[in-house]
């Protein structure tokens, strides 16, 4: 247990932190491009959680590990981030067993961001990677009996307890003067 409390404190968990979003936005891309599957404006808002999570990681990497604002922000963000893709990809979860149980249901996952900030449609890059064409109970894809938001459900669920775990243990430390 301890190797893994210690284990906050190594350049390398902020490393690994980072890169885990980055294969996860990657996959997204790939899997809206190369595969052809549209994201709903929910994976769009998973999507914003998961960049949230990689600007947190790289904070401390970028300000050093000894510098306590930047970790304090860099938990902040973690947890933020994980929470909010917690919610949109539970509530897309929510939203397929809604649809599966009524035929008539009408998914209620609300505005794309080209609504909100308009000048998303400008950009090329940020259209591709913000706009959502797809329909939030639409199940494109599985793998081994679990479908997308399954997965990033776990995945950000995951992200939340560990993001809580070493953020009480920084601050259990930092009160006992560590």
């Amino acid at each position: 247990m301890e190797r893994i409390i210690k284990f906050k404190d190594n350049i390398w968990s902020w490393r690994i932190l980072s890169l885990i979003p980055v294969f996860l936005i990657l996959s997204a891309l790939y899997f809206q491009h190369g595969m052809g599957l549209e994201p709903c404006v929910l994976c769009v808002y998973q999507r914003i959680g998961t960049i949230t999570i990689f600007v947190g990681a790289l904070l401390p990497q970028l300000f050093g590990l000894k510098n306590q604002v930047s970790k304090f922000f860099a938990y902040i963000l973690w947890i933020t981030g994980s929470s909010y893709t917690l919610w949109a990809a539970a509530l897309q979860w929510h939203e397929s067993i809604l649809a599966e149980k009524n035929p008539f249901f009408i998914s209620q996952c609300g505005l794309g961001l080209e609504h909100i900030f308009p000048w998303i449609l400008e950009s090329e890059i940020l259209t591709g990677l913000f706009v959502a064409k797809g329909i939030c109970t639409e199940i494109d894809w599985e793998f081994l009996g679990l479908e997308m938001h399954h997965y990033m459900t776990l995945i950000a669920l995951c992200f939340l307890i560990s993001g809580l775990f070493y953020a009480t243990v920084s601050l259990v430390q930092k009160i006992k003067g560590k």
